[in-house]
């Protein structure tokens, strides 16, 4: 009789959640609550309602989140995962049909995934975001929908990439190689919110490769994620010029270039200065280490074989850089 009985308070509870809400509750009258990993953050939340995720939407033309059958802008908790066996996969919380106060999304296991802050339907103030173990991914600040600055991690706990906003979309993203401290990479980009939902990165300036021993390696230039027509520049170790090409196109595997392709001993002296007389030609001058002029050619194609280097070395730094 006991098991009956509690069976069916919990069968009425369900009901409740499922079909229509609780008014003034705590988030620690729903059973599954105890089950997540932030529980002690949640558990004192109090909300006017709550209701299942599947049973509320938004309506387009009024940009509001209705209860499914309802005429007035829903106020209250949302729970994705509440009506079913599954583990509670998120919590969202709405003031007059948006999006308002904290968002929290999960893993299977019940750990915290994402969390953020919202206002008016929009990311404002700090995000993070988690590894499925519970270490910590991502720092995230947000201005009505736009990242301010941005501190990944790995799953050791060292910092990966960093970005900070400049001016607008505009920004500087930094990669730090696996200790932490040491830079690898500093592109200037921006960010593009064109397709809903997603955040891409533009390289948009100036981008620079370092060593391990702290030496710079490259500095590429980009515009609107093109290097067609910029110069480009590959650095011996003791930080002279090896190589300078200013590109041709936007095939960034394997590049051809235009106007001038020069390349240097590592004592900062020309080895070959190029300059393009026609379409796919070329006349190349030579000199010796010492600056001497060895005479002058002509070729056809790549007047410098940089073929290892574009291809290798230029598209591993964006591997890098966009991992």
């Amino acid at each position: 009789m006991v098991s009956k009985v509690k069976n069916n308070k919990l069968i009425i509870l369900s009901f409740l959640f499922s079909n229509t809400f609780l008014n003034a509750v705590y988030l620690n009258e729903v059973g599954k609550i105890k089950k997540l990993s932030n529980y002690n953050e949640l558990k004192n939340i109090e909300v006017k309602r709550i209701v299942d995720w599947n049973n509320i939407e938004r309506n387009k033309s009024k940009d509001k989140v209705y209860v499914l059958g309802e005429t007035e802008p829903f106020t209250g908790s949302a729970i994705k995962g509440l009506d079913n066996q599954k583990n509670i996969e998120g919590i969202y919380f709405y003031e007059n049909g948006h999006l308002d106060r904290n968002t929290y999304e999960y893993y299977n296991n019940g750990q915290l995934r994402i969390f953020l802050t919202k206002m008016n339907d929009k990311s404002t103030g700090e995000s993070k975001y988690y590894y499925s173990n519970g270490k910590l991914q991502a720092n995230r600040y947000y201005k009505n929908n736009i990242i301010q600055s941005d501190v990944e991690y790995r799953q050791n706990g060292t910092i990966f990439r960093t970005f900070k906003a400049t001016e607008g979309l505009n920004g500087i993203t930094t990669v730090y190689f696996e200790n932490g401290k040491d830079i690898q990479i500093i592109a200037e980009v921006t960010q593009d919110y064109s397709k809903k939902g997603q955040i891409a990165t533009i390289l948009n300036g100036k981008l620079q490769r370092y060593d391990k021993q702290r030496q710079l390696q490259a500095i590429f230039n980009f515009k609107n994620d093109s290097i067609a027509g910029l110069p480009q520049e590959l650095y011996y170790p003791n930080g002279k010029v090896k190589y300078y090409a200013i590109a041709k196109d936007n095939n960034q595997k394997n590049p051809t270039f235009t106007q001038k392709a020069i390349s240097y001993y590592d004592n900062g002296q020309e080895k070959e200065n190029c300059d393009e007389v026609d379409s796919g030609m070329w006349i190349c001058k030579k000199y010796d280490k010492n600056g001497k002029f060895k005479g002058e050619v002509q070729k056809g194609g790549q007047p410098i074989e940089m073929s290892n280097f574009w291809a290798n070395f230029f598209m591993g730094v964006l591997n890098i850089l966009f991992q």
